[in-house]
């Protein structure tokens, strides 16, 4: 009985394991250019009201580029 309640439980584990590699993440493939950079900035999307470097630095935002403003969302 032990043996059976060892196996099923490793069984178990191994099948979360499996689960939580197994997803894929195509947001990098997917909008690369939103992905933050090196230099500790990273890329804005904007979805309705446009967004302009002019108004983000009247916020004293300064690490924002490039910005992608968009009309209305779209999924891939």
């Amino acid at each position: 009985m032990k043996k059976i309640i060892n196996v099923s439980l490793t069984f178990l584990l191994l099948s979360m394991l499996v689960a939580c590699t197994d997803e894929k993440d195509d947001y990098a493939r997917i909008h690369p250019n939103l992905l933050p950079s090196e230099g500790h900035t990273y890329s804005l999307q904007a979805v309705g009201k446009e967004i302009t470097f002019d108004l983000l630095e009247e916020s004293n935002i300064t690490n924002v580029g490039p910005i992608t403003n968009e009309a209305s969302f779209t999924s891939h």
